[in-house]
């Protein structure tokens, strides 16, 4: 799971909700951000993702937004993780990041 993207990540949590444990112990994946998009209301996007997943999209937002929940918004989680950021973010990403979280 440690080399798996974020959204593979998303996935296998909403199957298996244990692993949010590991799942917060860990670094969060470079492309955090598409998480971030498809757990808001971007419908375009979803559809894409979900096509080129096979998967259904609603379910894959469910995961999406189950992950930034169990994942990011944790009571013990510091104030980059809240944002889907990685220590020394610059402030276009926090700003982005910020932004998505509010959709």
């Amino acid at each position: 799971m440690a080399g798996a993207g974020a959204i593979a990540r998303a996935l296998a949590l909403f199957q298996q909700p244990g692993l949010r444990h590991d799942l917060r112990d860990q670094p969060l994946p470079g492309d955090v951000e598409q998480v971030l998009v498809l757990a808001g209301n971007d419908g375009s996007q979803l559809e894409l993702a979900a096509a080129a997943l096979g998967t259904d999209p609603a379910q894959l937002q469910q995961a999406a937004r189950f992950y930034v929940l169990e994942v990011l918004l944790f009571p013990a989680a510091n104030q980059h993780r809240l944002l889907g950021a990685s220590p020394g973010a610059d402030a276009d990403t926090l700003k982005r990041h910020y932004r998505l979280l509010q959709a």
